[in-house]
């Protein structure tokens, strides 16, 4: 099975877990890195977008907003299944940053919640700080 994982996540391979599966990588082989991948996709006049599971942890508000609906469901199921007291995890466990369950998680822009954005807004000097 060839497996797309980059020089710059080597400590990402491992064998396949069952036994007629034999994981190569291709682009470890060629010495082939994230940016070199992005660079090759540019050329040939493809997008680049960052790649991530559904449900990373890892993700920005942004990434959280892109989601599909589908996406999203999934991503918010993952996250509801892992706070469940029988999946043997000491704790809470939580897929988005804020700590709290994602269905709850409000992923508006500060400027769409209503904050003023003080540095792009040119002070006149005529509150006296």
């Amino acid at each position: 099975m060839w497996v797309g994982i980059s020089t710059d996540e080597a400590q990402r391979m491992k064998p396949a877990r069952v036994k007629y599966i034999v994981n190569t990588w291709p682009l470890i082989d060629r010495g082939v890195s994230r940016k070199d991948c992005i660079a090759w996709l540019k050329s040939h006049g493809w997008d680049a977008p960052k790649s991530s599971c559904i449900g990373c942890p890892f993700h920005s508000n942004n990434e959280w907003r892109a989601l599909t609906k589908e996406e999203f469901e999934d991503a918010c199921i993952v996250d509801e299944a892992i706070r469940r007291p029988t999946n043997g995890i000491i704790g809470q466990q939580f897929v988005h940053r804020s700590l709290i369950p994602l269905r709850e998680v409000d992923f508006r822009t500060a400027e769409e919640a209503g904050q003023i954005d003080m540095f792009n807004n040119e002070c006149e000097g005529m509150c006296g700080v």
